[in-house]
């Protein structure tokens, strides 16, 4: 059973000589030294980790907490200004996040996370309508959690800790001694080299999304026929988001490296918690979600073009996708993928059954991670998710499978078991939809290709 690992006195006692402020006092101490610390325990992290590991999905595992706001300490920055904060470590954490309950934030609060450098700085953070809230993760063992209140509106302000994502594996790495190939394997190509030079529009809608802040995938914003920005993520349905996880899902945008062979890591900070499940079905293997909020006009995001048509068949194009996590990768494909019905993806037990089509990479593969990726067709149109494969860096010719979007178009007699009636809401009948920057006008309605209001919007890939 995990526990509590820090009440307020054994607070005091890690911190020494740090007194915790009660009945509303606050005190000024602008180190974040000075925030008082909890420490998850090494041997109960270790024993999970023990359990963890084997599930490709899988990159943290998660400790049950029981903090509020007298685990932290008040103090006062300036004149009006009520600061709480709480750091929160985990030894050997790659990464960590924190999951809040009960969060209630008076007008003019702000809440925020970050590592001690101040590197991923997170927020304002939004809970929730019913308080919860899985806050972005920070690439570091140490998180501080900090609440920011209007003086008068303290006393008003509540949430509670309720958990901690300790990361074994960090989901953003990319290793400068491997260059451009970052923490996947070393035949995967950066998006930002020159395999992405003709995709830059098709790029910025890929995103890598966590659930639970325990578990990653890939998925894509997709245009609908209104056209209407509406933030809509598609993925596939083995990844696992559903009615219940879908607001502890995130989606993280431009994850990618600044140039072909950069050692820099891609930003984690363009990221959106999502809101309301949608739609799935397993034999089509995809799954669709509404983000709370739009992408900003700084993240420079597009929703991708699509293709329905089931007389039609990609001849070519290319898979966009975080393996293992890692920074954003695309996968070129120059010979026709073939329709495979019933494929099995997984163990007799463990598995699922798609109908897919089928790709063999001319250049780079995909791994865990790439699960509910993009295929693009020669006509930069979405055709299907990623549901699974053989590829690999050691095995390039076989072949990999996506769950045709043809057949996830009208799956399920139900709305909630299908994409038409969420990506043509209005029935048009149309089966192809042409992508769009963010903001811009709405492009062409039925057909054309799928980057045609792409090219001259801003951001690269």
């Amino acid at each position: 059973m995990a526990r509590t690992i820090c009440s307020a006195m054994s607070l005091r006692l890690l911190l020494g000589a740090l007194t915790l402020i009660a009945g509303g006092h606050v005190r000024a101490a602008d180190r974040i030294q000075d925030a008082p610390e909890v420490l998850l325990p090494v041997a109960e992290i270790q024993a999970q980790l023990a359990l963890a590991k084997p599930d490709p999905l899988r990159y943290a595992v998660v400790h049950a907490l029981n903090l509020d706001l007298r685990s932290g300490d008040w103090d006062a920055p300036e004149p009006g200004l009520a600061r709480w904060r709480l750091r929160v470590r985990s030894p050997g954490a790659r990464v960590l996040g924190l999951q809040l309950d009960h969060v209630q934030l008076p007008a003019g609060a702000e809440l925020w996370i970050s590592d001690l450098s101040g590197r991923d700085r997170q927020g304002p953070l939004h809970p929730s309508p019913d308080g919860q809230l899985w806050t972005p993760m920070v690439r570091s063992e140490s998180a501080l959690l900090e609440l920011r209140v209007p003086a008068q509106q303290q006393g008003t302000a509540t949430l509670t800790v309720v958990a901690a994502q300790h990361g074994y594996r960090n989901p953003f790495e990319g290793y400068p001694s491997k260059g451009a190939f970052g923490d996947s394997g070393a035949c995967n190509i950066d998006a930002a080299c020159s395999d992405g030079n003709n995709w830059r529009p098709e790029i910025r809608s890929a995103v890598l999304l966590t659930i639970g802040n325990s578990t990653l995938c890939s998925g894509t914003l997709v245009n609908n026929q209104r056209q209407d920005d509406r933030p809509l993520i598609l993925t596939a349905n083995h990844c696992g988001v559903n009615t219940l996880n879908v607001i502890t899902t995130r989606a993280y945008f431009n994850v990618q490296k600044s140039s072909c062979g950069a050692n820099n890591d891609g930003p984690i900070t363009d990221n959106i918690a999502g809101l309301r499940f949608l739609a799935s079905d397993s034999r089509s293997d995809f799954a669709l979600f509404e983000l709370a909020l739009p992408p900003s006009a700084s993240f420079k995001a597009y929703y991708a073009g699509w293709n329905a048509d089931p007389d039609a068949s990609p001849q070519s194009g290319v898979g966009i996708h975080h393996p293992s996590g890692d920074d954003k990768k695309i996968s070129t494909f120059s010979s026709s993928a073939r329709r495979a019905d019933g494929t099995r993806i997984g163990s007799l037990l463990g598995g699922f059954t798609v109908d897919a089509w089928q790709v063999v990479w001319a250049r780079g593969t995909t791994e865990g991670g790439s699960s509910g990726s993009g295929l693009w067709n020669q006509n930069h149109q979405l055709v299907g998710t990623l549901s699974g494969g053989s590829s690999s860096c050691d095995d390039l010719g076989a072949p990999d499978f996506y769950g045709r979007l043809e057949q996830a178009w009208a799956a399920s007699s139900a709305s909630n078991g299908q994409l038409k009636a969420h990506l043509d809401p209005a029935n048009s009948g149309c089966l192809t939809l042409t992508g769009k920057n963010s903001g811009a006008a709405p492009a062409a309605g039925c057909g054309g290709n799928g980057s045609s209001t792409g090219a001259a919007g801003g951001g690269g890939g």
